[in-house]
């Protein structure tokens, strides 16, 4: 999983029935040190191009990121 241009190892799971991914980021020396976790979601459309991921916070009382797919040229 790339967020920037920092590159990380993640698993996609489910959690109390939502898609869920825990992704790792260094801590300490540790490529794996720290664990950091994110509820997802995606909305698939007619079109591909117009499909809409979704990233929210690891608890539900938090707001939901949209993106789009990014166009290739």
């Amino acid at each position: 999983m790339t967020i920037g241009v920092m590159k990380h190892p993640f698993y996609l799971t489910a959690y109390k029935g939502n898609p869920y991914i825990v992704f790792f980021a260094e801590k300490d020396g540790d490529p794996m040190g720290n664990a950091e976790s994110m509820n997802v979601m995606l909305a698939v459309a007619r079109q591909e191009g117009n499909d809409m991921f979704f990233v929210g916070g690891d608890s539900n009382n938090q707001p939901f990121i949209a993106y789009k797919r990014d166009k290739k040229k």
